[in-house]
């Protein structure tokens, strides 16, 4: 099992030229790209996200942690409703499963370089674009950390593969490459960060997005994080105009020495 998730959390980084054309592809969930409490032995997180002014509701629940001194996991699973047609659509989302390897760097996961692995697995009660595709997809990457004082930064850079999904668009089955970047500044009990994501289809156009999130802990071991964005890209490639999003996550405290 050791090997397995290794294995799953140091798939290459490959990068292959894009061209332009209308994007069909999954949801990607910007707003937790990035975060994820390595420090923690174990949380549970539970999601809500608002698009483009009540068009669609999105909800997730996650749970993950650190699984060995080196390697983190994290499981998420949505629920969506989707206004389409003078009607609500309701429905599973497929499945998200991040593992990140530390390769190099310190111990709490702060800084130094990260092998990541996304995963996404079937699971949706429809075919409804874009957060349930009845596919699998799967790859990874490299993410690096790095910190001045009170001032985080991370970059990062997967390509994954995508796997048989139903024929929407001109180009249903590209893969696509993710390339992110954000900087956080710590403010005590607070923290701002901005984050931005290109991503670029193999087939099938690029999409823009801009991040900002406002989290803190309100309470021992209980954090709360509210962000929002918009995308960029042409109006047949982008998946939404806005974003508003709030997360509420619960860190366990690890076991007492010796258990």
């Amino acid at each position: 099992m050791k090997s397995l998730l290794y294995l799953l959390a140091a798939v290459p980084l490959i990068i292959l030229p894009t061209a332009s054309a209308d994007a069909s592809s999954g949801y990607i969930d910007s707003p937790s790209f990035f975060d994820t409490p390595d420090t923690s032995n174990t949380y549970s997180e539970f999601g809500y996200s608002l698009f483009d002014s009540n068009s669609g509701y999105l909800y997730s629940s996650s749970v993950g942690g650190r699984i060995n001194e080196r390697v983190t996991g994290r499981f998420s699973a949505y629920h969506f409703s989707l206004r389409r047609s003078n009607r609500i659509l309701f429905g599973f989302g497929d499945f998200a499963l991040n593992l990140t390897f530390r390769a190099a760097g310190d111990s709490t996961g702060s800084s130094g370089i990260f092998l990541r692995s996304d995963i996404r697995l079937p699971s949706g009660s429809s075919s409804l674009q874009p957060f349930a595709n009845r596919s699998f997809d799967g790859g990874g990457g490299v993410e690096l950390r790095t910190g001045f004082s009170a001032l985080k930064l991370k970059m990062a850079g997967t390509y994954t593969f995508a796997g048989e999904r139903n024929a929407e668009g001109p180009y249903p089955h590209s893969n696509y490459i993710v390339l992110a970047a954000s900087a956080g500044l710590n403010m005590g009990r607070l923290c701002l960060s901005v984050s931005g994501y290109n991503i670029r289809y193999r087939k099938s156009g690029e999409r823009r997005i801009m991040i900002s999130e406002l989290s803190g802990n309100i309470a021992d071991n209980i954090k709360l994080a509210l962000a929002g964005g918009i995308e960029g890209a042409e109006e047949t490639e982008r998946q939404y105009d806005t974003i508003l999003s709030v997360r509420l996550s619960y860190a366990f405290p690890p076991p007492p020495s010796g258990e």
